[in-house]
């Protein structure tokens, strides 16, 4: 069975490509990028949605057990990105 769900598209103005990964493994997966079509900017942003479990759900008593994590990727034509078990990534990338 598969576990691992990608798709990209492009914003409106074709400045940015946005990559969305789910992970639904139990294990980290290191996935590479491969983006061909168009140049990408040597820096992007990778928002993660994550939790402890696939079940994992925010409550009153526990308001941060599924959070959006942002960081900073380092991208361009090929690169690799680590996705967390369990997980929801938008990477953005810019146009170069």
């Amino acid at each position: 069975m598969p576990v691992l769900d990608a798709i990209a598209t492009r914003s409106a103005d074709k400045e940015r490509l946005f990559v969305r990964a789910v992970n639904t493994s139990v294990r980290a997966l290191t996935v590479t990028v491969t983006v061909t079509g168009t140049p990408v900017g040597a820096s992007g942003t990778m928002q993660t949605i994550m939790g402890d479990s696939f079940e994992a759900a925010n409550s009153f008593r526990t308001p941060q057990a599924v959070t959006v994590r942002t960081r900073p990727l380092q991208s361009g034509g090929t690169f690799t990105v680590d996705l967390p078990p369990h997980s929801v990534s938008v990477l953005t990338l810019s146009r170069n």
